[in-house]
């Protein structure tokens, strides 16, 4: 493989992470803040690549990067309502919930929206390509890549700077403590939901200009980001990144080395890190 092409390769795969990660952080975050598994957290970057294929071509790509997300954000709203009921009972009751919650998205946006879409245009500005290193690189991976280290930027700095992040790190220690100096834990759970649901939508708008999703294909979407928690680990977000990151990467070489093995690489990966390392490759080990 020439140096040029490996370098196209490698950064297609990194915003191919960056996608990724949008998706895996905000289910990390319903993981590690409420804990429950959401089966249905791929319908929400389901719903942000048909909105955006609507609303981008009167509005804009970059409106649509701000718009689409806060749209979704207020389905967290009724999820919540929904699931509340649900998390004093065993984890089986969520996930037959969120799964049967996925499938009736799935219906009702293949019922107003059919199969099988098209591409969301990519803007002029961001249509050509660039050389880097002898590789030409589509400029949209490298505003993927962009948008992505805002928003884990952006993400840290809420989480590690701000009272709103304190109160919701704090939440996810000791919930019951929380409640008790006077927090509403249940406006919390919504803010939660509202930011995941919001980054998913966001990985929807920018993944509809270079791929094509089925309207049922949340489930996908799910078993697709799924592993890249485990690899992380299951209750460390700050490994969300680089295992999504790692995915895409891997993801990348095998869909040009050996394409007809490609879409069992997040799997395969999870079930080696689990063999290997059962917390997490990027989660430390508690010193006794």
């Amino acid at each position: 493989m020439k140096t040029s092409y490996l370098i196209q390769v490698l950064i297609i795969g990194i915003a191919n992470g960056f996608l990724y990660y949008l998706i895996a952080c905000g289910l990390s975050l319903i993981v590690s803040g409420i804990g429950i598994v959401n089966v249905a957290q791929g319908c929400f970057f389901i719903l942000g690549i048909f909105l955006s294929l609507s609303l981008t071509p009167s509005i804009g790509l970059g409106w649509s990067c701000l718009l689409v997300p806060c749209i979704i954000a207020l389905f967290a709203i009724p999820f919540e309502r929904l699931i509340r009921p649900l998390l004093s009972k065993h984890v089986f009751y969520v996930l037959l919930a969120t799964y049967a919650l996925a499938m009736i998205i799935g219906d009702v946006t293949y019922y107003f929206v059919g199969g099988n879409h098209g591409l969301t245009e990519i803007p002029e500005i961001l249509n050509g390509r660039v050389n880097i290193f002898g590789g030409k690189v589509p400029v949209y991976y490298l505003f993927i890549c962009v948008v992505g280290l805002l928003i884990y930027a952006a993400y840290w700095l809420m989480m590690n700077r701000t009272k709103l992040g304190k109160i919701l790190r704090a939440n996810m220690t000791d919930r019951q403590v929380v409640g008790a100096l006077g927090y509403n834990v249940n406006l919390l759970f919504i803010a939660m939901l509202m930011l995941a649901f919001a980054m998913s939508a966001l990985g929807g708008v920018l993944s509809g200009c270079i791929q094509s999703y089925d309207a049922k294909g949340s489930v996908t979407v799910f078993t697709n980001v799924m592993p890249i928690i485990f690899i992380g680990g299951l209750r460390n977000m700050k490994g969300t990144l680089p295992s999504a990151l790692l995915v895409g990467v891997v993801g990348g070489f095998a869909a040009v080395l050996t394409p007809q093995f490609y879409n069992m690489v997040p799997a395969a990966m999870m079930v080696l890190v689990m063999l290997v390392k059962p917390e997490g490759l990027f989660t430390r080990k508690e010193k006794a």
